[in-house]
C-alpha cells in the first residue's frame, strides 16, 4: 500500500525526506512525486526548544508545504519513529489542496504536547524551503 505524507518542515527538503527511503536520487524522483500543498486549519509555528516546526488546529488560517505522494509502509513507519510518533507528534489524516485546486487525503504529523512548548511566529525556515522546491532547488 502507498500513502500520501504533507510535510511543512524539514521533511519538506527533497533530500531529507529521500533519507528515509534508501533510494538513489533518480529513484527517489520517479517512486515520490510531490506538489506544493495547502493545509486549512492549520497552524505551523516554530518549537520553543528545536529547529523545527509543529503544527496544531486553528481556525481561519493555513499550513504551506510539500504533499509527497506513493510512500510505502516501511518509509511511513520510518517517518513515524523520525518524527517521535506518538509522544512527539501525531500522525493525523487530513484533506490537503494542491497548487491546482485538488484534493488530496493524506497523513500529517500535529504537534501532541503542550501549546505552550511552541513558540507564537512560525518557522524561519519554511518560506526558504519552500522557494527552493518551486526552483528545484533542494
Amino acid at each position: 500500500m502507498t500513502h500520501k505524507v504533507f510535510t511543512y518542515g524539514t521533511l519538506m527538503s527533497a533530500g531529507v525526506f529521500r533519507n528515509f527511503t534508501n533510494l538513489a536520487v533518480d529513484d527517489f524522483n520517479q517512486s515520490y512525486p510531490s506538489v506544493v500543498a495547502s493545509l486549512e486549519g492549520y497552524r505551523r509555528r516554530a518549537v520553543s526548544h528545536g529547529g523545527y516546526p509543529a503544527i496544531t488546529p486553528c481556525e481561519g488560517v493555513q499550513v504551506k508545504g510539500i504533499l509527497w505522494s506513493g510512500v510505502d509502509d516501511n518509509t511511513l513507519k520510518s517517518l513515524d519513529t523520525y518524527e517521535g510518533c506518538p509522544s512527539l507528534y501525531t500522525r493525523e489524516e487530513v484533506v490537503v489542496k494542491d497548487y491546482k485546486g485538488v484534493e488530496h487525503t493524506c497523513w500529517v504529523y500535529v504537534w501532541a504536547r503542550k501549546e505552550e512548548d511552541l513558540q507564537e511566529q512560525d518557522w524561519k525556515r519554511a518560506e526558504v524551503l519552500l522557494k527552493a522546491f518551486r526552483e528545484d532547488l533542494i
